[in-house]
């Protein structure tokens, strides 16, 4: 019977994806068609950009599963476990009392989902690709209408560019974003949180380009450094001599 839901399950899925995937790729070429690109500039644009932001949505819908199930579990066990163990002396025998074992083993999943959350970093990754997904896609529409960095003149004319020669400028745009998201991956794998102030590996090497990360950081706040209110006692005042002048100084017998 579980391989049969199992079946049904994963069939009804696929079917989706690739239903999903074809009208994907074929709204793309419908856009395509408005554009002036060549054979070859619509083929690039087809395998590199609309290839890697179909996968970067693929990625994101699961870890976005894996990111709410995970959220759901640990608010979900944080306010059951404290109101189990307040019922659980109802029971004399401990070591008969089902509130107690069940009690134990909801602490032991709970430790087993945060711990999964913390190694693979779930929540990070999530808003990660969230970020670099609208990223993208913002670019790619941004090139299609031919709007903001895209819209520019002719050299000497007052008409607008066309696609053609806008598509470096927008495949270097979207080369910058793919780099920028697998550098911030590799800082989330290797990010300490005992230790946020630490300089990440994107940070030294690209100082000038901002780290993407959506995940609040809690920063202390600096404390403010206490003047010392004693001040140091005077100094006696020294008395200067001048050796042109005659000092005459009584002396007791």
């Amino acid at each position: 019977m579980g391989n049969i839901i199992n079946a049904v399950f994963c069939g009804l899925c696929t079917s989706k994806h690739n239903n999903f995937e074809e009208s994907f790729f074929n709204h793309t070429n419908d856009i395509l068609k408005t554009t002036d690109l060549n054979t070859n500039e619509c083929t690039l644009f087809r395998r590199r950009y609309m290839t890697k932001l179909f996968s970067l949505r693929k990625y994101k819908h699961q870890y976005a599963i894996w990111f709410y199930v995970q959220r759901f579990l640990t608010t979900t066990l944080g306010v059951g476990i404290p109101a189990l163990l307040s019922v659980q002396y109802y029971y004399n025998n401990s070591v008969d009392n089902p509130i107690y074992w069940a009690t134990w083993g909801l602490s032991i999943f709970g430790g087993f989902v945060a711990g999964c959350n913390t190694i693979f970093k779930v929540d990070e990754r999530f808003y990660l690709l969230k970020n670099i997904y609208q990223k993208l896609k913002h670019e790619g529409w941004c090139y299609i209408l031919l709007c903001q960095k895209y819209n520019q003149l002719k050299d000497g004319t007052t008409e607008k560019k066309r696609h053609r020669l806008m598509f470096t400028l927008f495949m270097e745009s979207v080369e910058t974003i793919i780099d920028d998201y697998y550098k911030n991956d590799m800082d989330t794998v290797m990010y300490d949180k005992e230790n946020p102030n630490q300089q990440t590996m994107h940070n030294r090497q690209n100082p000038q380009i901002p780290y993407i990360r959506t995940v609040a950081l809690q920063h202390q706040a600096p404390q403010p450094q206490l003047q010392s209110q004693i001040q140091p006692p005077p100094q006696p005042e020294q008395l200067q001599l001048n050796t042109n002048d005659t000092y005459i100084v009584d002396i007791p017998v």
